[in-house]
């Protein structure tokens, strides 16, 4: 039988073989190794450190010279992190400062020791925040009862009382005005709730009270004759609208008129001189 023949083998040009070893060498060098690393440990504290019974003395952040995070169940996990006191003009890592140690201030690193400074990052992180100010007490529920009856000193005159308005005219109003419990006393009465467009406060709720066994807002008020009384609109779950009423300020005064229009002028010229004047040959 005839051998089959052989597939001939397929080789790469020359001229691309020359390409790819050139494309290598024009391809960006590897960055350089890190430097290895040179840290080493201090031996002995600096000068200005004094150990006191070989014990050297620091001041936690609290001004507590004692251990403070370390010596408990609990504790952060960089207390078991490996670190030392490093001399920063010999180190070629990371190192931070401190004055930890009483007298002198001194520089500690966990990277020169194979860690990560997680000690920082727990000690410097902000105070949890301050709790929610409590609610306020709620109010002590309202107190103030109506007066019954006017005090000693108010009489009543054919079952009325005398009241005096604010321009000293004398009025009679009924003789419950502003007892037994929270109505709207004014309304009807002169001199201001007994015309259309009354304000609104006439239809508003009150009653006297007595001050000394009432917990909310009162006014006190000379209107009825022969007693200093105590009113409130509060006691009967109104506003004291009245107040701002009758208290506020006048209208302002209207503008002064105008001067009057000064007269047309008159004053006519002469046309000739009074008697006593001589001319002389026409002057």
């Amino acid at each position: 039988m005839r051998r089959p023949r052989r597939r001939p083998r397929l080789r790469r040009p020359r001229v691309a073989v020359a390409a790819a070893l050139a494309s290598a060498a024009l391809a960006s060098p590897s960055p350089p190794p890190s430097p290895p690393l040179v840290c080493p440990c201090l031996t002995a504290y600096p000068a200005g450190v004094s150990l006191v019974s070989a014990e050297v003395q620091v001041v936690a952040a609290d001004g507590v010279g004692l251990e403070p995070s370390c010596n408990s169940t609990g504790y952060p996990g960089w207390c078991e992190h490996e670190w030392c006191y490093v001399d920063p003009t010999a180190c070629n890592t990371e190192y931070s400062t401190t004055a930890y140690v009483v007298g002198a201030t001194l520089h500690y690193s966990y990277r020169a020791c194979g860690f990560s400074n997680e000690f920082e990052s727990w000690f410097y992180q902000p105070p949890p925040p301050s709790p929610p100010p409590s609610p306020p007490p709620p109010s002590p529920p309202l107190d103030c009862p109506c007066l019954t009856a006017y005090p000693a000193g108010v009489s009543l005159v054919s079952g009325e009382v005398q009241v005096v308005a604010a321009d000293g005219v004398s009025l009679a109003y009924p003789g419950t005005y502003g007892l037994h419990g929270c109505d709207s006393h004014d309304s009807g009465l002169e001199p201001s709730c007994n015309s259309t467009g009354y304000p609104g406060w006439c239809e508003h709720e009150w009653c006297y009270v007595d001050p000394t066994a009432c917990n909310t807002e009162y006014s006190t008020t000379a209107y009825v004759v022969g007693a200093t009384l105590h009113y409130s609109y509060h006691a009967c779950g109104f506003s004291n609208e009245f107040e701002s009423w009758f208290y506020q300020p006048p209208p302002p005064s209207p503008p002064p008129s105008p001067p009057p229009p000064s007269p047309p002028l008159d004053c006519p010229c002469l046309t000739a001189y009074p008697t006593g004047v001589s001319l002389v040959s026409g002057e």
